[in-house]
């Protein structure tokens, strides 16, 4: 380091006009600052690689009666490589025909049934940069025990 320091204020030493050294330096890294976002233009969208980011996370939910049920996982700027899997109880799910359909990054549940289907549930997103999980979702299916209406 203590090389570069003295190669550095060699090539500043004459030129432009009298400062000290630490003065020049700065100068020369703010410029190099101020030319860096020039360069990136809010005008342009440039979009730096990474792991998705979850936009939209699925929310607790009631399920009294139907078909099936929807939690939603949408990602910000979708893109083919971004994989979506589900996990409930923080165990991974397995995605069967009958039971599971994943629909873009949604989870649909046919036929909930209680207990076997409540629980937390989480998405996760990931790429080639990595993986984002959403927050959690609680999945509830309301019963009522049976009751005599003679008593």
């Amino acid at each position: 380091r203590k090389f570069q320091y003295h190669k550095l204020k060699k090539l500043y030493k004459n030129s432009g006009p009298p400062m000290d050294f630490h003065a020049r330096v700065l100068s020369l890294l703010l410029s190099w600052v101020y030319v860096t976002f020039a360069m990136c233009d809010d005008s342009e969208d440039v979009q730096i690689p990474g792991p998705p980011i979850i936009d939209t996370h699925p929310g607790d939910r009631v399920v009294y009666r139907g078909d099936y049920i929807s939690l939603l996982c949408t990602v910000k700027d979708p893109s083919p490589t971004i994989k979506f899997r589900w996990k409930k109880d923080d165990q991974d799910l397995i995605l069967t025909s009958t039971k599971y359909r994943l629909v873009g990054g949604d989870l649909q549940i046919l036929h909930p049934k209680r207990p076997d289907d409540e629980g937390k549930y989480q998405c996760v997103a990931n790429n080639e940069y990595g993986a984002e999980i959403s927050l959690p979702t609680y999945l509830r299916i309301p019963y009522t025990e049976p009751f005599d209406l003679t008593a």
